[in-house]
């Protein structure tokens, strides 16, 4: 393999393997995140590994009293001597080394910080091609917030009511859209307002797939107003999906009124799973990551060291559902399958010739990217160290803001749902119509070499 022409040679990739010990994750347990004990270094992917990847689990943070306990609140932290921000839920004493050993705790370092071109990234791992795979981290490399982001996008604006949204790409606009109407589910509109726009009918267009409200009134999230419609937010008489109120109740932690059950009315057009899954049309998240690489990054002028032959795997495989992915179908997507309900992360893409992202001058892959840079994938967040409804705030990917990823979760009552990495670094998931932040992933061959610099947080590789 290319390891074996490392030997004075100072590429980004043949750095990486000198200044760290690669240690074989069979003993990594991905049902706990990432920890000293559970995976703090570089690891080649040897326990569900169907290809030779080496990667980044863990990150550079400070073991103070209690840490892997800690909770958004900072208990932790601040009976620790440290200062917690609240903004992007960190500890200020993970942000420097010697302040954390000036309170007497242990320091980790994870030596995975680059600065190329005018950006600090973050490494993800090293791919069987041998490019090093980068995650954007914005102005430094402690970067935190809207600092660590290039932006901020929905999949699909205003959309959310088909199976096709959740993809990197998309089915092409219908001449005519289906109105789809989910069981009861569960509610989460919560506002003590008596203003919220509603009504007991609506009217549906065929052609734009829009809602109008009928007859509208002021309601409220009461039982007077059971049966009635509204946009999401109370605030619109005319939009792409309504909820409409079946049960109401109190919140128990705000007191607010609230819809506890409702049903999603929703438009919708795919009918087969080659339509619903096809490349026809750029996702608006997709649009916006090649704008930015294209027309504000400096990054086109630094072609040559960028890889032409990586892929970033938007995967909508749904073995897990019957006739699953289509129209206003509920599915289980793949990704959210692997990463939560077994717990075996994949840098594998099944349907490499649908779903892998690639130049057009690739030999593989659906070859439809127009710039070479994409997004990370829930699989490489499992594999660094995050986990569902676990919060991690040590972990490399955490920017205290939450950002998009390339994989589906689910489609469930009347919503196309996408993975996304919360503030805590728990993963989460979105309506694909939402607006969430957008953290480019590029690749680096083996012509980005390193000027200096030893990968920590103060000491980055600086390529030239």
């Amino acid at each position: 393999g290319w390891e074996n022409g490392c030997t004075n040679n100072n590429s980004l990739r043949c750095k990486i393997l000198s200044d760290n010990t690669l240690t074989s994750d069979s003993s990594i347990d991905f049902t706990k995140i990432s920890s000293p004990t559970n995976g703090q270094g570089l690891y080649r992917d040897d326990k569900y590994g169907d290809s030779e990847n080496y990667y980044f689990r863990g990150g550079s943070f400070c073991a103070y009293t209690d840490y892997l306990s800690e909770n958004d609140t900072g208990a932790k932290c601040t009976a620790a001597g440290g200062t917690w921000d609240g903004t992007t839920d960190k500890c200020n004493l993970d942000l420097s080394k010697d302040t954390c050993e000036s309170k007497g705790f242990t320091w980790y370092e994870l030596k995975n910080n680059v600065k190329f071109g005018d950006y600090y990234w973050k490494i993800i791992r090293i791919d069987d091609n041998g490019d090093v795979r980068l995650l954007y981290n914005g102005n430094a490399t402690n970067a935190r917030g809207t600092n660590a982001q290039v932006g901020n996008s929905p999949y699909r604006s205003g959309r959310n009511g088909d199976n096709t949204y959740v993809g990197y790409m998309q089915a092409s606009t219908p001449a005519e859209y289906k109105e789809g109407v989910s069981g009861n589910r569960g509610g989460w509109s919560e506002s003590n307002s008596t203003t919220l726009k509603m009504s007991k009918t609506y009217a549906f267009n065929k052609t734009t797939g829009e809602f109008t409200l009928g007859t509208v009134v002021n309601g409220s999230y009461t039982d007077d107003f059971i049966g009635y419609y509204l946009c999401e937010d109370g605030n619109n008489t005319t939009c792409f999906y309504l909820f409409q109120i079946v049960t109401t109740g109190v919140s128990s932690t705000s007191g607010n009124k609230m819809i506890k059950t409702m049903k999603v009315v929703n438009s919708y057009f795919t009918t087969s799973k080659k339509q619903a899954a096809s490349n026809e049309i750029n996702s608006d998240i997709k649009t916006y990551n090649e704008n930015w690489y294209t027309n504000t990054s400096n990054l086109s002028t630094l072609a040559s060291m960028i890889s032409s032959n990586a892929g970033y795997c938007n995967d909508r495989m749904t073995t897990q559902t019957k006739d699953g992915g289509i129209g206003f179908k509920e599915t289980i997507y793949d990704s959210r399958y692997r990463v939560y309900d077994l717990h075996k992360p994949s840098y594998k893409c099944t349907n490499e010739s649908n779903d892998l992202f690639t130049l057009s001058s690739n030999t593989y892959g659906n070859k439809k990217l127009s710039a070479p840079v994409g997004l990370i994938t829930a699989d490489e967040l499992a594999y660094a160290g995050s986990l569902y409804y676990n919060y991690n705030f040590q972990v490399y990917t955490h920017s205290g803001y939450w950002c998009w990823t390339l994989s589906p979760t689910f489609f469930s009552g009347g919503l196309s749902r996408s993975s996304y990495l919360n503030r805590s670094s728990n993963f989460g998931y979105g309506g694909s119509g939402g607006t969430g932040s957008v953290r480019s992933v590029v690749s680096l061959n083996s012509a980005a070499l390193v000027r200096t610099g030893s990968g920590t947080l103060a000491d980055p590789y600086i390529i030239n």
